[in-house]
């Protein structure tokens, strides 16, 4: 067979070979083959599904080990992932002929074997609504924790082991104290969480359509060599990729939701001070002016951009690295024996890409607390620099360098910038475990898909 006269498609089920039919010999559901022979062409046999698998299994050129390795994953992971093709098989006039029948028989919108198809879009208020339930979901079950954490922080003096801190606080304020700027917490975490999936969702797709269309140019320009083009919701992106649209999502969601995070620092540090989220913001703009509302967001920009990136970045890659790992596992198994049934608990598990619930606990988990520990020392710097000049502390700091010198001068050393990681370290361990967990049952609900 001819290899101009092909298009390779595999679908969610298995791999599935379709002629590319030159003419209007074609009929739903079968296709006939044109084969060329000595610079003519005539009617072919009809080409069976094994004949044509069993032809592209056998070209090393088209099909790499790594391809089939790839698709036979992905293939046993998604039922909707529609189709994926290699192109440059074809020539322009039998690509162009190819589009038009499929669109006449599936009823679909195919553009071009060389252009990549438009996926369903994602509605951002989806990634909102999950990302905000999380964020308050899982902030209000740690927030003793989170006060005892942001005090320590924002102290110059030693304090001693976090558990003595809560019982202290909690001797003095009742369970209240344990919770004091929990609302504040959650009307700045909601927004916040909320929109840092949202920005980070829309990121990972533009770069993964700038991906394919570069897929796109390259299998234009060099028709021959068999180039594949990806659908949208198959590229992988980088950890790299990752880690920059994570940073950006937190970036994004500091410069809209600062003042909240303020509110809500000073309601933890100044519980007697200040009186609800209006009221702090009413009288920081009364005593310090409008500039108030953002004192530190400098040094909170440079500490979001690790931060979040590093937390989405670890998380995705921990539960894609799981993901594949049991869908190869369940590839094999299903190539073998004893194939496990597709409703059974496993098999389901597989389809929608979702860890139990115990991994997706601890991968969030993980991420949470990888991101905390590296990001610790700008945390406690800019919660310095949001403090100072308030109530009766000094303005003593001019930037975030000359904070860092003076915890690290006066305070004991480099080990003084991680001042408050136990406390802090514990509290974003179960939280962002519960966050993920949250994130991805309400995201399920509504039926988003991440990339």
């Amino acid at each position: 067979m001819d290899r101009s006269m092909v298009a390779v498609h595999w679908d969610a089920r298995t791999v599935r070979l379709c002629p590319q039919p030159i003419g209007a010999d074609f009929q739903t559901g079968r296709r006939r083959c044109w084969t060329s022979y000595g610079g003519g062409s005539r009617p072919g046999e009809d080409s069976t599904f094994l004949e044509l698998r069993s032809e592209l299994r056998d070209s090393s050129s088209a099909y790499s080990m790594s391809q089939r390795r790839f698709a036979l994953s992905k293939s046993r992971v998604r039922e909707d992932v529609g189709t994926r093709r290699f192109v440059g098989f074809a020539s322009p006039v039998a690509r162009r002929r190819a589009s038009e029948v499929e669109e006449e028989a599936r009823g679909s919108s195919l553009k071009s074997s060389v252009q990549p198809r438009a996926t369903s879009k994602q509605p951002a208020w989806k990634y909102l609504i999950s990302g905000a339930l999380a964020g308050v979901v899982s902030r209000t079950a740690v927030s003793p924790l989170e006060v005892v954490a942001t005090m320590n922080m924002s102290s110059s003096i030693a304090t001693r082991n976090f558990v003595h801190e809560m019982m202290d606080i909690f001797r003095r304020e009742g369970i209240p104290g344990l919770f004091k700027g929990n609302l504040a917490n959650c009307l700045k975490v909601a927004p916040t969480k909320g929109i840092q999936f949202v920005v980070f969702e829309a990121f990972k797709r533009l770069m993964a359509r700038r991906r394919q269309w570069s897929q796109a140019r390259r299998a234009a320009r060099r028709p021959g060599e068999g180039l594949l083009v990806e659908e949208l919701e198959d590229i992988e992106l980088t950890a790299g990729e990752r880690l920059i649209a994570g940073g950006i999502a937190g970036m994004a969601a500091a410069v809209i939701c600062y003042p909240l995070e303020v509110s809500k620092t000073l309601l933890t540090a100044e519980p007697g001070r200040y009186h609800g989220v209006i009221g702090t913001l009413r009288a920081l703009v009364q005593e310090r002016g409008f500039g108030a509302l953002y004192r530190g967001l400098a040094p909170t920009m440079v500490a979001m951009f690790p931060y979040v990136g590093l937390e989405f970045m670890v998380y995705e890659q921990l539960k894609l690295t799981i993901v594949n790992r049991r869908a190869l596992a369940i590839a094999s198994a299903e190539s073998g024996p004893s194939k496990p049934h597709r409703n059974s608990r496993l098999g389901r598990e597989i389809q929608n890409e979702q860890p139990p619930i115990a991994l997706l606990l601890l991968i969030g988990a993980i991420a949470g607390t990888v991101a905390q520990t590296a990001c610790h020392p700008l945390d406690v710097i800019r919660k310095r620099l949001q403090l100072q000049g308030i109530g009766n502390r000094p303005v003593q700091y001019k930037s975030m360098i000359h904070v860092a010198q003076e915890i690290i001068k006066n305070e004991g050393g480099i080990r003084a910038l991680y001042k408050g990681l136990s406390p802090a370290a514990t509290s974003v361990f179960p939280s962002a475990g519960v966050s993920y967990l949250v994130y991805e049952w309400c995201k399920s609900m509504l039926g988003a898909r991440s990339l």
